[in-house]
């Protein structure tokens, strides 16, 4: 999760204690918090938002209509004020912003349409020219480049998770293997034991990876969103020098690049390793869990390697696919917005809209300061 946060511009995770009532003290309820706070950070939150609340006392308080202030209500007002209060924020600056660009547009549009029908058609053709040079810049404009970044970032993720696994299979090895679960009376019954467990290793081991490829999934999603709001704000501005009242929306939505994983397994099997467990004292007090230990997972890296080695040739091409699609899209969205610069020049030859045009010009000027 906190790698996955990363990947966003803003905080997007909110961590509750509940049952905050059933403290005993003050004191027990802040180790609690320290706990947790420092457990969050431990791993990879930096300045985590915790609240300790009580949702039963929250509940009540609802029911009875009661508005009084509960640890329920705090939260609440924390998280509207972070969420609610911020997009509102974000709305009104983004509104300010258009509202002049506009009342720029809508005041060259008005000086254009007094001027003499000779000047106006010069400078049509002029806007027509120079319509289909940035036209012809688009075209041979390059995405290469984001694309490089994504897939860059994308192979440093990979190695840093070949890196982990070799840990994480170390780790999950002791939870799943020990004198807790090999408690068979007879051979047999050791061996199957051991089997289970093994098969048991493996399979947090794969649940871990395919996670961990699902999380980079979603961080490249977010790279590619961030390349290529970059790269259409980018063209934006080249393409204003000659049309500076184009507008180009920037929102970017990127789908869910689903990659099946669901046949990716790593083969260990575990019968192979069955002769390091002769009787329970030879595997826990002479040590052989500690040869099986380090077999095993040398192996279980070995096997892991491949499964992302396949796993993220599948992603690969599901990005360069995605990224081409997406640079069409871009390129498409940028000519229309040429275009629509075109359209909007010759609709200003229609006289009877001055009048009109002045005076939505007029009242919008009240509203920026």
């Amino acid at each position: 999760m906190a790698k996955v946060n990363e990947s966003f511009q803003q905080d997007k995770l909110y961590f509750i204690i509940n049952a905050a009532d059933l403290a005993s003290s003050e004191g027990e309820l802040h180790g609690v918090r320290k706990h947790v706070y420092d457990q969050l950070v431990r791993n990879g939150l930096e300045e985590p938002r915790l609240y300790h609340l009580s949702s039963k006392e929250g509940l009540l308080d609802k029911k009875q209509g009661t508005d009084q202030e509960t640890s329920f209500s705090q939260f609440e007002c924390a998280f509207y004020d972070y969420t609610i209060l911020e997009l509102k924020q974000l709305s009104v600056t983004l509104i300010t912003n258009e509202l002049k660009q506009f009342i720029n547009k809508a005041n060259d549009s008005i000086s254009f349409m007094k001027e003499e029908t000779v000047i106006k058609e010069q400078k049509h053709q002029q806007f027509k020219d120079i319509v289909a040079t940035q036209m012809k810049k688009v075209d041979s404009s390059s995405f290469a480049y984001a694309t490089r970044d994504v897939l860059h970032e994308f192979e440093q993720l990979v190695l840093y998770l070949r890196e982990r696994m070799r840990f994480v299979l170390n780790d999950y090895f002791g939870s799943a293997i020990n004198v807790s679960v090999i408690t068979g009376s007879s051979k047999r019954e050791l061996h199957a034991q051991l089997a289970a467990q093994i098969k048991e290793w493996r399979g947090l081991g794969e649940y871990f990876l395919k996670q961990e490829l699902g999380a980079t999934a979603i961080r490249m999603e977010e790279a590619m969103k961030g390349r290529a709001k970059k790269w259409i704000a980018d063209e934006e501005i080249v393409l204003q020098k000659e049309l500076p009242f184009l507008f180009v929306d920037q929102d970017i939505e990127i789908e869910s690049i689903n990659v099946p994983l669901q046949d990716l397994h790593m083969t260990i099997e575990a019968t192979n390793y069955l002769t390091f467990l002769k009787t329970k004292k030879d595997f826990f007090e002479n040590g052989m869990i500690k040869n099986l230990k380090e077999v095993l997972v040398l192996d279980g890296v070995e096997k892991a390697s491949n499964v992302i080695e396949e796993s993220t040739q599948r992603y690969r091409d599901a990005f360069e696919l995605y990224f081409q699609e997406l640079e069409n899209m871009l390129k498409l969205r940028l000519k229309d917005a040429i275009l629509h610069e075109l359209n909007r020049f010759e609709a200003l030859f229609d006289q009877t809209e001055l009048t009109l045009l002045e005076e939505e010009h007029q009242e919008l000027r009240k509203y920026v300061f």
